[in-house]
């Protein structure tokens, strides 16, 4: 019985050595996935941080006033004096109508790479509007009661950036902030008392430059007297490619269901539209009454202008507007440089594009950052 006894005890001796190098080895293993893990952690920062540095070299280096509309540039060298390789390399291209220009920057380091991609607005155009531009006095603001509606002025990610606020008016801040409510929150960029671009401080000034679109639009094709004679607004980046438009409706606009567009479309008359409207670029409404309600993934990407003016007044003066903003589900307005960019390209060479340019000054003048994000993958 005793043999027996030493026997089962060399046995489990033996399970407990077995079990013991068992463990040893799953912890060296652990010790060089978790080494392997810190290594990869610490390539992928320092690629990061040699994609931001490209990133700031394009932004320092790269002459965007002499780059052609639509022409990309590219550099690349190397960061620091690490043992291992840290560079970077960018491309920097200016969009087709001048005023934005894109970013992308991205950094290696021992096979391990980050990108990141960066907006950077030239200051032209439409580009210092507010999603939300009321020059004109408010007899009434419905604001919306969904805390999905958001309005996103704010263009400020770091760098040299700035901001944009999310409703611009001639002295109703106040008054639409008391119709908000407890939804300031979702109105990035806050409300303003003042209007940016001074060709809508005018009235006199911004009905020659209406005239002056309608010239264009005329000269194209593209005044109708109902939105049922328009068959299309542009096609939107949802929908692929993106085409603007220029339309001139010479009446009211009412529109319900899925309708979208992309350019600049200017409505002589009331504008009424519900369902899911979506539209990328600016909307101007010379009319009384501004609706625009919804849901799902509708709203304005780019800007609206609201500015009925009274053209029995001498000088002309604006007449008050009812303003509804509304929606739910992801429905909002987002400022968008690129849409507002190929909205102003619409007009160019024309007599409109020169009227803009020469009557207005904009408070946002300076070029500036508007967004700097990483590509995730």
């Amino acid at each position: 019985m005793r043999r027996r006894q030493r026997g089962s005890a060399l046995i489990v001796s033996l399970v407990l050595v077995t079990a013991a190098l068992m463990v040893g080895v799953s912890g060296m293993q652990s010790a060089q996935i978790e080494e392997s893990a810190s290594g990869n952690r610490r390539a992928g920062a320092s690629a990061y941080m040699a994609a931001e540095y490209g990133g700031d070299e394009a932004l320092n280096t790269v002459n965007f006033a002499s780059l052609g509309k639509g022409a990309c540039t590219s550099g690349s060298g190397n960061v620091g004096n690490a043992q291992a390789v840290v560079s970077y390399n960018y491309d920097a291209c200016k969009s087709t109508g001048g005023g934005v220009a894109t970013i992308n920057a991205q950094g290696s380091v021992g096979g391990v790479a980050r990108e990141v991609v960066i907006e950077y607005i030239l200051s032209s155009g439409f580009l210092g509007l507010s999603p939300i531009n009321l020059p004109t006095p408010l007899s009434a603001f419905n604001a919306a009661n969904s805390n999905a509606f958001v309005v996103e002025g704010q263009i400020s990610s770091g760098g040299d950036g700035g901001h944009l606020p999310a409703i611009s008016t001639a002295g109703n801040r106040d008054y639409i902030l008391g119709e908000i409510g407890d939804r300031e929150d979702n109105y990035t960029g806050g409300i303003s008392d003042s209007i940016s671009e001074s060709i809508l401080q005018d009235p006199v000034e911004f009905d020659s430059f209406i005239a002056e679109v309608k010239n264009v639009a005329d000269s194209s094709g593209r005044t109708f007297s109902a939105p049922s004679d328009v068959d299309t607004y542009g096609t939107t980046t949802l929908d692929g490619s993106p085409d603007a438009k220029l339309t001139y409706i010479d009446g009211d606009f009412t529109m319900t269901g899925n309708w979208s567009g992309r350019g600049l479309l200017v409505v002589n008359g009331d504008f009424d539209v519900s369902g899911t409207p979506y539209f990328e670029g600016m909307v101007i409404v010379l009319g009384n009454n501004y609706s625009l309600s919804g849901g799902g993934d509708g709203g304005i990407n780019g800007a609206m202008i609201t500015a009925p003016i009274d053209s029995s007044a001498s000088p002309l003066v604006y007449d008050s507007a009812n303003v509804t903003v509304s929606g739910g589900g992801n429905a909002d307005y987002v400022h968008d440089a690129k849409a507002l960019d190929d909205a102003f390209e619409l007009l160019s060479g024309t007599s409109a594009e020169t009227e803009w340019n020469t009557q207005n000054v904009s408070t946002h003048s300076a070029a500036f950052v508007s967004s700097w994000r990483e590509v995730v993958d």
